[in-house]
């Protein structure tokens, strides 16, 4: 018999004419080597990580950090890198099919972890900006990433976020002509 690893193999019955008139067919199949692969209809996702969900409910703000850097708890989760290697490599491809609650948590958390990440660009320690970030989202924000914002807004931390906003230029009839 063929040797099935070698490629796809095609199952055919095959056909013996009968001695009453037609042809019968006979439950003994035989294999035929096909050089493609069957067509099926499940897709395959495109990486590692597409669509990858933020885990939403954060004990700390040094879980929130470790998902979306992929350390700790979160050590190569979904790839090398985290969720900000995702980002970095495909954009918003990666979360596509991401709710639009999905996509506000994905904006906080990104805010939360590049104040982080700005800071300790800046010098402060890793630890103290955990420390001084969690007793914020503890006793402040409730355990919750939007209140987290509003508070690291409040207090200066971290930036308020202007609306995208593409005022359409329109003409009053100010203009000379030549």
């Amino acid at each position: 018999m063929c040797n099935a690893a070698a490629g796809y193999a095609n199952v055919r019955l095959q056909q013996l004419p009968v001695h009453n008139g037609g042809p019968a067919e006979v439950h003994s199949p035989s294999v035929v080597m096909s050089p493609d692969p069957p067509q099926t209809t499940q897709s395959v996702l495109p990486y590692p990580g597409y669509n990858h969900p933020l885990r939403g409910e954060y004990v700390s703000v040094m879980g929130m950090f470790d998902e979306w850097n992929g350390t700790g708890n979160y050590y190569n989760i979904p790839i090398a890198g985290g969720i900000a290697e995702l980002n970095r490599r495909y954009k918003s491809q990666w979360r596509r099919r991401y709710t639009g609650a999905q996509k506000t948590l994905f904006s906080r958390v990104q805010r939360i972890c590049q104040s982080i990440l700005d800071r300790i660009g800046k010098g402060e320690s890793k630890d103290s900006i955990l420390q001084q970030f969690d007793d914020f989202y503890i006793n402040d924000a409730k355990g919750t990433p939007s209140l987290l914002v509003l508070v690291l807004q409040a207090r200066g931390i971290l930036s308020k976020q202007q609306r995208n906003r593409n005022p359409i230029a329109v003409d009053g009839g100010s203009q000379e002509h030549s």
